[in-house]
């Protein structure tokens, strides 16, 4: 049997309970012994994020505090050019050359994964944990994947995870900072401490 070690990418911008707690649910559920929460500095597919990279990576930091599981990793940060994931898991495929590689995604981004830069580098490296969204549950047909069998092989295996998902968005964290309503119930404390005092996401127009 072989340690699970989780991977969650994303711009955090800003990071908040929605990708925190459903993670955190999803370490209990598989043991997970490590979660690396890498930041896509420059995301290739996506707007560009509106805080600053070094903005997200502190908030990220900061929301972390209190995962001890939990890793805040800058290697797409420390790494020029775009933020394509299939580097990051060759990267980490050398760190932990025996363990399960866990990328942990969204459901919306599994179905879009055909589209991803090497996609079948990925999918060769790594375990996949695929998170659901609402209204969707995984299936229990003859062929799914076990639990099980995210710790009996180092990659290759796809498995539908069934965590508590929650409705937050980044988007919607923004467009309320920027009407100055309140998302305390949207983010831990003290990303909310760091977004007030560095008077992010106040530049776009509120729209009731």
């Amino acid at each position: 049997m072989t340690r699970l070690i989780g991977i969650l990418g994303g711009t955090f911008d800003p990071i908040h309970f929605g990708h925190l707690h459903p993670v955190h649910h999803l370490a209990q559920q598989l043991n997970l012994f490590k979660i690396h929460y890498v930041l896509s500095a420059r995301p290739p597919h996506k707007q560009i994020p509106v805080a600053s990279i070094t903005h997200r990576f502190n908030m990220l930091t900061r929301a972390l505090e209190t995962y001890p599981q939990s890793i805040p990793d800058d290697q797409e940060i420390r790494r020029p050019g775009p933020s394509f994931t299939v580097w990051t898991i060759r990267k980490m495929r050398q760190t932990y050359q025996d363990e399960s590689l866990c990328l942990i995604v969204g459901m919306d981004a599994y179905l879009d994964m055909h589209n991803w830069y090497k996609w079948h580098d990925i999918v060769a490296l790594t375990n996949i944990i695929v998170l659901p969204r609402p209204g969707w549950k995984p299936g229990r047909g003859k062929g799914a994947a076990r639990a099980a069998d995210l710790s009996r092989t180092a990659a290759g295996v796809v498995f539908y995870a069934n965590a508590h998902e929650m409705p937050i968005t980044a988007s919607e964290i923004r467009k309320r900072m920027g009407c100055g309503k309140d998302v305390s119930d949207m983010v831990p404390e003290k990303v909310l401490t760091y977004i007030q005092k560095n008077r992010l996401y106040r530049t776009k127009e509120c729209h009731d």
